[in-house]
C-alpha cells in the first residue's frame, strides 16, 4: 500500500475516532445532566421535560430517582469510553443501545396499541427513536474503527504505538 494510501487510511481513523469522541462527550454530559436532574428534583423534571411524560402515567418520584441513577450510570459509563474509545467504546455503546433501544420499542409498543395518542410519534421522535438512531451510527463508526489496521504491521491504526495483541477490540 502506497504511503497516500497509509496516510488516508490514518486520517479516516482520525475522523472516526473524533467522532465517536464528540458523541461519548455529548452522550456523557448529556445523560448526566438529566440524571442529576432526575434524582434531584423528580417531579419538576416530570413537569418540565419535554416529551408529554405525563401521557406516560402518573408521577412515582422512586422510579424517577430510579430511572435517574441509570442516566448517571450512563453518563459516567459515556465519559469512561471517551479516555479511549477504540477500546472501550464498544461496551458502551451495546448497553447503551440495549437501553435505548428497549426503551424505544416500548414506546412504539405503547403507541401501536394505543396507550399513548398518535401526537407522540413527532413527540417522541427527537428524544426517544432519534438517540437510537445516534447510537447505532456511533456503533458502525467503532467497528468501522476496529478494521483500521496499518498495512505492515497489521495493527489498529489508533492503537499502533501500544501492542493490545492479546486483547480483545471489544473490551
Amino acid at each position: 500500500m502506497s504511503t497516500t494510501a497509509t496516510e488516508a487510511q490514518s486520517d479516516l481513523a482520525s475522523v472516526l475516532e473524533k467522532l465517536l469522541k464528540l458523541g461519548f462527550g455529548i452522550g456523557g454530559i448529556m445523560s448526566l445532566a438529566v440524571g442529576a436532574w432526575m434524582v434531584a428534583a423528580p417531579a419538576n423534571w416530570f413537569e418540565v421535560f419535554p416529551g408529554a411524560i405525563g401521557d406516560t402515567g402518573v408521577l412515582n418520584e422512586h422510579f424517577v430517582r430510579d430511572l435517574g441513577g441509570w442516566y448517571l450510570a450512563g453518563g459516567i459509563l459515556f465519559l469512561f469510553a471517551l479516555t479511549n474509545p477504540v477500546r472501550f467504546g464498544g461496551v458502551a455503546l451495546v448497553v447503551t443501545l440495549v437501553s435505548y433501544a428497549s426503551h424505544a420499542a416500548t414506546h412504539i409498543g405503547d403507541l401501536l396499541t394505543g396507550r399513548l395518542p398518535g401526537s407522540h410519534w413527532i413527540i417522541d421522535t427527537p428524544l426517544v427513536f432519534a438517540p437510537v438512531l445516534a447510537l447505532v451510527v456511533l456503533l458502525w463508526v467503532w467497528w468501522t474503527l476496529q478494521g483500521q489496521r496499518h498495512p505492515v504491521t497489521h495493527r489498529r491504526v489508533l492503537d499502533s504505538k501500544e501492542d493490545h495483541s492479546g486483547e480483545s477490540a471489544f473490551l
